[in-house]
């Protein structure tokens, strides 16, 4: 009878920009999407700075989800940041292998811009070796 005296798992993980940073001016928006349906689960990473003197109104971040049969987005989540100057206001959220494509889109800021941007990682592939 043999054992298995050790294991090793190989990830091979992927990464880019859904939203690149970026200034939006005041009444602004900012969107963009990436297809992750090859992948494992994926990270999206936001982030929205407000600058020396805060939004009148606070920016939005609208995330939204697809299927590969789906012909359009649908609203996954909304996260609202503050008015507060110079606040940062990270937003990270694990969106299933289920889904095809993911679309984020910063916008509703009033009175001043904001610097925007969002990121996405995720495991491509894993496979583990026994010896």
């Amino acid at each position: 009878m043999s054992h298995i005296t050790s294991s090793s798992t190989t990830i091979s993980q992927s990464g880019g920009n859904v939203v690149a940073s970026q200034s939006v001016a005041a009444a602004g928006s900012a969107s963009g999407s990436q297809i992750i349906f090859s992948r494992l689960n994926t990270v999206i990473n936001c982030l929205v700075t407000n600058g020396a003197t805060g939004p009148t109104l606070p920016c939005e971040i609208l995330i939204e989800i697809k299927t590969h049969s789906a012909a359009s987005f649908r609203e996954l989540t909304t996260k609202v940041c503050t008015t507060t100057a110079l606040a940062t206001h990270p937003f990270t959220l694990v969106i299933p292998k289920a889904f095809y494509a993911v679309q984020v889109t910063f916008s509703g800021h009033t009175g001043q811009a904001v610097t925007v941007e969002c990121t996405y990682g995720s495991a491509a592939s894993a496979a583990t070796t026994y010896s």
